[in-house]
């Protein structure tokens, strides 16, 4: 994808620039109150002392409470003294300024390459079979654990910012089966790579798949790979759009002219790709995705001499979608 093609589609409008005012902890209500009436029908951000996040364009700083217009025509009155952080924003009004997502630290399954916030706590429920949490230590750390019908599932990663618009992201997936007592399973230690903003950008990763069997005398074996191509694009101040592209490479079954000869190796076309897209209404502390991936496997003779390959779906020769339902919820 070309830089102009993926600026213009999947990255903000405007880079928002802004200018963040603290309350002083040592009590001085006055000076935060001045810096507050100066920014009087500017657009703003505030988050309170219990997590709470607004968004709107400020009407009103009284002596004890605050006065913001919200996207969506409320006036909405925040006490004075729970304000814990002010935030200026200094550009245009645009559908990216108000937009406030309580997934923002994914796509549809992978992560972002972005930090979640400090303290920031989500809990997720997909696809009704799996339910996960996701947790953040600081800007450099955060963590991910879920439980579903196959097994457990448990994931961290460091997080690299080296500027505001380019973040990347080192970790490692591990998941363990129920069925085997646990004893079997697969790890994906993976790097993640996201430019442009948590709500605007173009996300790509990539891992090696290895699974794990101790019953095995050899537990560890490398399977296959993995790349992912997504990406994130607002629509209104509460709804959005995302993407996601999977490729995997698994080893394929070569035959020496009879069944009984088979030999597993490597090949450059990928085995399975799986497309992905969700439309998600976002809120602060809800957001829910609903959209479609469809599996399709590239298959081939499993002979020396290759006839060809072959592009099917779950069904064989037919391409069948299978929904997307998620609900997340922001606790912190």
């Amino acid at each position: 994808m070309k830089y102009v093609t993926a600026r213009r589609f999947f990255l903000p409008l405007f880079l928002l620039t802004a200018l963040a005012v603290s309350l002083p902890a040592d009590g001085e209500p006055g000076t935060a109150a001045a810096a507050m009436t100066a920014a009087i029908g500017k657009p703003v951000r505030m988050k309170t002392t219990q997590g709470g996040v607004f968004h709107g364009i400020l009407k009103l700083v009284a002596e004890d409470r605050i006065e913001i217009v919200a996207d969506d025509g409320q006036i909405l009155q925040i006490d004075l003294e729970s304000v814990e952080e002010f935030t200026v924003i200094e550009e245009k009004i645009t559908k990216e300024t108000f937009f406030q997502d309580s997934a923002a630290n994914r796509l549809i399954v992978m992560p972002t390459g972005f930090p979640m916030e400090t303290g920031e706590f989500h809990v997720a429920d997909q696809e009704i079979i799996a339910v996960t949490v996701s947790y953040g230590l600081n800007e450099h750390a955060s963590f991910w654990a879920g439980l579903s019908i196959p097994g457990f599932l448990v994931s961290a990663r460091y997080i690299f910012s080296p500027s505001d618009s380019f973040a990347l992201s080192v970790g490692s997936f591990a998941g363990l089966s129920w069925m085997e007592n646990l004893k079997t399973g697969v790890i994906l230690p993976y790097l993640i790579g996201s430019w442009g903003e948590p709500n605007n950008n173009i996300t790509v990763g990539a891992s090696p798949i290895v699974t794990f069997d101790y019953t095995r005398a050899t537990p560890f074996e490398l399977n296959g790979a993995v790349a992912a191509l997504g990406g994130k694009m607002v629509l209104t101040a509460s709804s959005s759009l995302i993407f996601e592209n999977w490729i995997m490479w698994l080893k394929r079954d070569v035959y020496g002219g009879s069944l009984d000869q088979a030999s597993a190796k490597w090949d450059a076309v990928p085995r399975v790709l799986l497309p992905a897209v969700v439309f998600r209404i976002a809120g602060q502390r809800l957001s829910w995705d609903i959209g479609a991936i469809i599996p399709l496997f590239i298959t081939d003779s499993g002979y020396e001499a290759n006839t060809g390959y072959r592009l099917q779906g779950i069904g064989g020769d037919a391409v069948i979608p299978l929904p997307i339902l998620s609900v997340t919820y922001r606790i912190d």
